[in-house]
């Protein structure tokens, strides 16, 4: 290590204890759930830059605080050549990770630190018997919840495509009423209680979810608002292609039409 690197280690270390963070004689934390909240990014003059920590539990695995505040989870290794040659290292970004006791974020669903570290550890088995560890990834973005889908959907695609204002003011409305259940209407209150089963497949798995779900969540709604139940499931069929293009689903594999 030259002498530059070992001053960047000791300054490291010394933010990370102004944070509140213990680190071991290597400079290595205990990824957790405290240590997730306290993570802040490094001062850098008028600026911020990012901060990365290993993780003093498993080789590799590493928690990153990007510069606006970001949180995430990495594992980072060095694979090997057919001749077993060490090449350049590689980087996975395993998920995201949110403080839920932040108003911000309570609704928002990341990766706990225990989920992210076993994910790594499945990684480098991978990585040990000469297989893809992006598979890993892969297959827990084809597990993400329907509730998960619909929110990027609402957060990323509503605000950037080319939907006018008032589309993108009902889409968001349609989203906290029938999907978040945040309404404080009497009227959709009892609707929650009533048809609690049809909103189940809110927190399903994407890919388990059947026509019947949807047919069932139509139903329940229609008891509402016929007109509101249509657009409802009108919404569901772009969230849906929404989920094909980020490769939650492979292919449209409910028939999303209008119920009449």
């Amino acid at each position: 290590m030259t002498q530059i690197q070992t001053k960047q280690k000791e300054a490291k270390r010394i933010f990370l204890k102004k944070l509140g963070i213990e680190t071991d004689l290597e400079g290595r934390v205990k990824i957790d759930q405290t240590t997730m909240k306290k993570l802040k990014p490094i001062p850098q003059g008028n600026q911020y830059k990012t901060l990365t920590v290993s993780d003093s539990n498993f080789m590799g695995f590493r928690a990153r605080v990007n510069p606006g505040g970001s949180k995430s989870f990495i594992y980072r290794y060095r694979p090997k050549d057919p001749s077993n040659v060490v090449q350049e290292k590689q980087i996975i970004t395993i998920g995201t990770w949110y403080d839920n006791s932040d108003p911000r974020f309570k609704d928002k669903i990341g990766m706990t630190p225990t989920v992210a570290r076993n994910l790594a550890k499945d990684m480098a088995l991978k990585i040990a018997k000469k297989e893809d560890p992006y598979s890993i990834v892969k297959a827990k973005r084809k597990g993400k919840t329907f509730l998960s889908v619909y929110t990027d959907w609402i957060e990323k695609r509503v605000p950037s495509s080319n939907f006018k204002a008032s589309s993108r003011k009902d889409y968001i409305s349609r989203f906290n009423t029938y999907v978040k259940q945040n309404s404080k209407l009497e009227r959709h209150k009892k609707l929650y209680r009533q048809e609690a089963d049809a909103f189940k497949l809110i927190k399903s798995t994407y890919k388990d979810i059947t026509k019947d779900d949807y047919i069932c969540i139509h139903n329940a709604v229609s008891k509402n608002s016929k007109t509101q139940a249509n657009r409802l499931i009108e919404d569901m069929r772009l969230v849906e292609k929404y989920a094909i293009e980020i490769d939650v689903l492979k292919t449209e594999f409910v028939s999303l039409g209008r119920k009449n």
